[in-house]
Formats: C-alpha cells, structure tokens, sequence
C-alpha cells in the first residue's frame, strides 16, 4: 500500500466517527429539550399534590369530630323515619300512604 493509501484508511475512518457522534450529540440534545418541557410539567403536578396532601391533612384533622355528630344525626334521622313511618320502610310508607307520599312528608316530624 501506498502512503497516501495508508492515510486515506485512517480519514476515511475518523469521517465515520465524526458523523456517528454528530449524531448522538443530536439525539443527545432532543432528549434533553425533550426532559426540559417535562419540568413545568412535573412541577406543576408536585404542587397540585401538596395542595392534595394539606387537604387532606386538614379533612383528616378535623374529621374526627364530625364523624360522632354524623352517626347521631343518622341515628336520629333513622328514628324520625321510624316514627313517621309507623315502622315501615321508608319506600314502603311512600308507597302504602294512606295519604299520599307528600302527606307522609309533611307529617314528618324534621318538617
């Protein structure tokens, strides 16, 4: 082989790599423009999820007050529904009125 021949192997070579890295740094670049327009993103799901996690937190604090005055107001109004209802269902006293469903309403003891 020539020496001109011998140099030409070597070019034809580092031409190659050239192009191939060329390449990966574009790749490279496009990944990285692409995970720059994910931040906002992100950052906005983060804050919404803290937003998530204080209400939460205020519901779980206060909800353990509230659920004692909840079971008695069902309590209550399960009664109210017994009396008014004669201890039928209440669908059944709807149905079965001798008045009519708004008279069984109205008889309510709530109204």
């Amino acid at each position: 082989m020539t020496e001109t021949k011998q140099l030409e192997f070597p070019l034809k070579g580092r031409d190659e790599l050239e192009r191939k890295l060329a390449e990966k740094a574009a790749e490279v670049a496009r990944a990285e423009d692409a995970l720059r327009g994910e931040i906002p993103k992100r950052e906005s799901v983060e804050k919404a999820l803290r937003i998530v996690e204080i209400n939460n937190r205020i519901s779980m604090d206060h909800t353990e007050g509230g659920v004692p005055i909840i079971q008695r107001i069902r309590e209550q109004f399960k009664e109210a529904n017994m009396r008014s209802t004669r201890g039928e269902t209440l669908p059944t006293a709807f149905l079965h009125h001798p008045k009519g469903s708004l008279a069984l309403i109205s008889s309510s003891p709530q109204f």
